[in-house]
């Protein structure tokens, strides 16, 4: 099944600041890719203040979770325990790109 591009976002606060997380999902490449199990593409776009300047960073990947299983707001929560992981075992993360 393929959803037009789906939204969500999030707000954590914690250890004394303020982090604002936002997903653009879409399974509009489905079909046109020859990447193994793609069923959908996202953008993550996290925002922070830090020193009185707010401050941004931009990630793309791809998920094989369908467009009805893999919704924004899940693909948002799990991404962040991957991201905290990834941190903790050697700062890399794959097929996530950062511009």
């Amino acid at each position: 099944m393929r959803l037009a591009e789906q939204q969500a976002q999030s707000t954590d606060k914690g250890h004394g600041r303020v982090e604002i997380r936002s997903i653009r999902v879409s399974s509009e490449l489905k079909g046109y890719s020859d990447w193994p199990g793609l069923d959908q593409v996202f953008q993550i776009r996290r925002r922070w203040p830090s020193k009185g300047e707010w401050h941004e960073e931009v990630r793309y990947g791809v998920s094989s979770l369908s467009a009805t299983v893999g919704i924004p707001e899940r693909l948002l929560k799990l991404k962040r325990g991957h991201w905290t992981t990834d941190r903790i075992i050697d700062k890399t993360i794959s097929f996530v790109y950062t511009l």
